[in-house]
Formats: structure tokens, C-alpha cells, sequence
């Protein structure tokens, strides 16, 4: 029994030495721009095994605990962030080390990557372990700052109004159809939009110079604005991007044609992951080169008191569904 006893610190001894001849594999991997790519999967392999993975975090940073002494294969991708699978082979981990391998990646060809001491600044790196809490942290989804990106979008749509304040006790919510077209530089949007809308009158409106708009009298009303806008969010699967503007609307309803000054404060947003013409390889590449639907909503109230107020006093909720996407210049 006492030999037992005295056994014991032994064979804790030789745990703890089992344990402190693990290593770590860290690292960072990056794209052809040097951004970082999220959440990638990184496979150790070993005789053709996956012994170990890890995923990258939302700064590109891996790190794979625990790996023994000997010589491995790490692939890495088969993720949404980056659906093709490279692998490098042949790589000697040495027991009791932090071996820092980085990878750069192109994910729409073909993989450049390096094996290399890595030093990062001391600030990330505490003890070997990486302290992020003293990261800068990037948003989720949020597309990294491209100093020399610029690009064009648009869309084709329909939709309808929905008419609040007085002016909804004349007229019914209309229908129409548009376009936009957007100017995108860095994560600055400028969009021009233009609608052709139908309405119908509810009651007959008598105006103060001996013109009315009789009742269920259709009319068209054309609108044209440009709006500002910025892009809070854009990951693989959505972009939502704010806007204000300001526009008018010309009623043509017969012998008579209120001009309408607006303001606009609305948001679209485009569906990325319904994409539309999936088998052409020209579109669909990555966030900034796409096909999607396109939904937007907002409210256009009045910039100044409307001519015949009585009838026309109000602003109208927007919403439409469209074809759009866009592509990097």
C-alpha cells in the first residue's frame, strides 16, 4: 500500500510531462486583399485522420491545443466564408512549441499560402495565449474597409404605398413599378430611383380653381428622387444599407397635376442568399459581386404644407420587392 502511495506523485509527474509536450498551432488566415476570413474551418490531419480542427474567429485568428509531436496535413476551408478545401502537407510540429502558420488564401482559383514564423505584436500575444479582449474587434458581417473599392448596383422592382394622414380618406394605396440605380464608393451609397405609380380617387376632390378629381378616377403618379445612403451591414448572405433622400411626385390626374416635393427615410436590403442566375460564373463571386432580390421600405413625408391641404395632407409608407444586385467596378 505504501508503495502505491509513493507511486502516485509519479505517475502525476509523468501526466503533467505528457501534457506540458502537447503544442499549439496558431495562426491567421487572410484573403488575396489581406482581409481576414471568419469562420473557416481548419482540419489537422494525420495518416489521412482529422485528429484536431478549429474554426477562425471574426479577426481570421485559429489556434489547434493539444497537438502531439509528428508531422500533419491542415486544410483548410469547405466553409461557406470559403467553399473550396486546399491542404498543406508535410508539417513537422516539435513537442512543447507554439507553431504559428499562417495561410493567404484566393478563394475563387487557387490557394497562396506560406509557412512561416509568425510574430504578432506583442499586444496580442500574453503568455501564448491570444488576449482578445485587447483586439480591436470587428462587427460581424460588417465588409472590411476597401480603400480602392467602388462598384455599381441597381434593381427592378414593384410594390406599393400605404397613404397616412388625411390623404387617405381620398385616395386608395397605390401600385407601382421602378428602378434604382446605385453608385457605390467605399461603403457610401448614392442612388437615384425613379417609380410609375396607378392610384384611384375614393371621393371626388373639388379644388379652389374649378378642377376636380372625380371619384374612382384612376391616375398616374410619377416620382423621382436620389438618396444617400451607407452600408451598415454586408456579409454572404445580406446587405442592409440606410438611406435619405429627397424626391417629388407629379399626379397626373386629368386637368390637374400636383407637384409634390418629398423627403425620403427608408432602408433596403439585398436577399444575398436568394441569388438569381446561379449558373452564370460572371455573378454570384463573392459580397461584392452578386445577384439577389432586393427588399426596401421606408416613408416619404412632405418637405413643405402641399398645394390643396384639405385633400393632401400626409405622407405615404413604402414598401417594395424587386431584382437587383450589384458589382464591384
Amino acid at each position: 500500500m505504501k508503495n502505491w502511495i509513493l507511486l502516485i506523485p509519479l505517475i502525476l509527474l509523468e501526466i503533467g510531462s505528457m501534457l506540458n509536450a502537447q503544442s499549439t498551432i496558431r495562426g491567421v488566415v487572410k484573403d488575396s486583399l489581406a482581409n481576414p476570413i471568419p469562420y473557416l474551418q481548419v482540419l489537422l490531419n494525420q495518416d489521412g485522420k482529422v485528429v484536431n480542427l478549429a474554426f477562425t474567429n471574426d479577426l481570421g485568428y485559429y489556434q489547434i491545443f493539444g497537438v502531439q509531436s509528428g508531422i500533419y496535413d491542415i486544410a483548410v476551408g469547405g466553409t461557406p466564408t470559403c467553399s473550396n478545401t486546399y491542404t498543406t502537407k508535410g508539417i513537422y510540429v516539435p513537442n512543447s512549441e507554439t507553431k504559428f502558420i499562417d495561410f493567404t488564401i484566393n478563394c475563387s482559383s487557387e490557394l497562396l499560402e506560406k509557412e512561416e514564423k509568425y510574430i504578432p505584436p506583442m499586444l496580442y500575444i500574453e503568455n501564448n495565449v491570444i488576449n482578445d479582449s485587447k483586439l480591436k474587434k470587428q462587427k460581424i458581417g460588417v465588409r472590411p474597409y476597401k480603400y480602392k473599392y467602388d462598384g455599381l448596383g441597381g434593381n427592378l422592382f414593384v410594390g406599393t404605398g400605404f397613404f397616412i394622414g388625411n390623404i387617405s380618406k381620398y385616395v386608395l394605396n397605390p401600385c407601382y413599378i421602378g428602378m434604382n440605380l446605385d453608385f457605390i464608393i467605399r461603403n457610401m451609397v448614392l442612388q437615384f430611383d425613379d417609380y410609375l405609380g396607378f392610384c384611384i380617387a375614393k371621393k371626388t376632390m373639388e379644388f379652389s380653381d374649378d378642377k376636380e378629381w372625380p371619384k374612382r378616377r384612376a391616375a398616374f403618379n410619377v416620382m423621382l428622387g436620389g438618396n444617400f445612403g451607407y452600408i451598415v451591414l454586408d456579409s454572404r448572405v445580406i446587405r442592409i444599407v440606410p438611406i435619405v433622400g429627397v424626391g417629388f411626385e407629379a399626379i397626373m390626374a386629368p386637368g390637374y397635376s400636383p407637384f409634390l416635393p418629398y423627403y425620403k427615410i427608408g432602408c433596403y436590403m439585398d436577399l444575398k442568399f436568394i441569388k438569381l442566375f446561379k449558373k452564370n460564373p460572371s455573378f454570384n463571386e463573392n459580397e461584392d459581386n452578386y445577384t439577389c432580390l432586393r427588399l426596401s421600405f421606408g416613408i416619404n413625408p412632405h418637405i413643405i404644407t402641399p398645394r390643396y391641404k384639405p385633400y393632401f395632407k400626409g405622407a405615404m409608407f413604402y414598401i417594395t420587392l424587386g431584382m437587383g444586385g450589384a458589382v464591384e467596378r
